[in-house]
């Protein structure tokens, strides 16, 4: 699945970079190529990570009655692609990737609906060390075969305060937590976002210290032999 999700985002890439070649769109190319080194050396190094032991209680929420969440299943795609990818800017495009897995095992999306529009999605790994985690700085190292990842996840704006996201992120604990073996759910937040952090340390996460600092200094050593001595 790992390789699979790798081989999609590539091919996308190397696909919107032939094709600006072909255009001769030299100005698009640079710009895309200042979005994609913004994201890799800037963006993804501001994230603070969490875990969840699933022996603890989960909090509950009650849902509104106009809105339902559920878990996807593979006939929902359309759904996924017609009601929220409009929404979707390009910060969050290399979501739309995932709706692929759909109804793979070990991967489950969880959706909210507003009125009975699609408005939230939450994508659940039940095993971090084959999700999208995998390509963040996260040092890998820290995991377990009985780690999840949750993540990514997305609100339409229209529905965005209603809730959406708590009540999908409570519905992925309880299922990690009584139909899985496994006993930590990881999860990741913008450093940006104050009020997620606190809102996630609400929930009962707690952050994962030095989770980046290993693979820094790894990647430091491998890209240059002669400290090797």
């Amino acid at each position: 699945m790992e390789r699979t999700e790798v081989t999609s985002s590539s091919t996308e890439k190397l696909l919107h970079t032939a094709a600006l070649l072909a255009k001769g769109d030299l100005r698009a190319l640079w710009s895309s190529m200042q979005r994609f080194l913004r994201h890799r050396l800037k963006e993804q190094w501001r994230l603070v990570y969490f875990f969840c032991p699933l022996d603890a209680p989960v909090t509950r929420f009650t849902v509104p009655e106009n809105l339902v969440v559920r878990r996807a299943v593979p006939h929902d795609a359309e759904r996924i692609v017609r009601e929220i990818f409009p929404w979707i800017g390009e910060q969050e495009a290399n979501d739309k990737r995932y709706v692929s897995l759909l109804g793979h095992p070990g991967i489950h999306c969880f959706l909210g609906e507003d009125e009975g529009i699609l408005a939230h999605y939450c994508w659940v790994f039940e095993r971090a060390l084959a999700s999208p985690l995998a390509h963040t700085p996260f040092n890998m190292e820290l995991l377990t075969e009985h780690d999840a990842y949750i993540g990514p996840a997305f609100t339409t704006p229209p529905a965005r305060g209603k809730w959406l996201f708590p009540c999908a992120i409570a519905a992925a604990l309880t299922h990690l937590r009584t139909e899985t073996e496994v006993t930590r759910a990881i999860l990741c937040v913008h450093r940006d976002n104050p009020g997620g952090v606190a809102f996630f340390r609400r929930l009962g996460f707690q952050v994962i210290e030095r989770s980046t600092q290993s693979v820094f200094f790894a990647r430091i050593w491998n890209a240059h032999p002669k400290l090797h001595g």
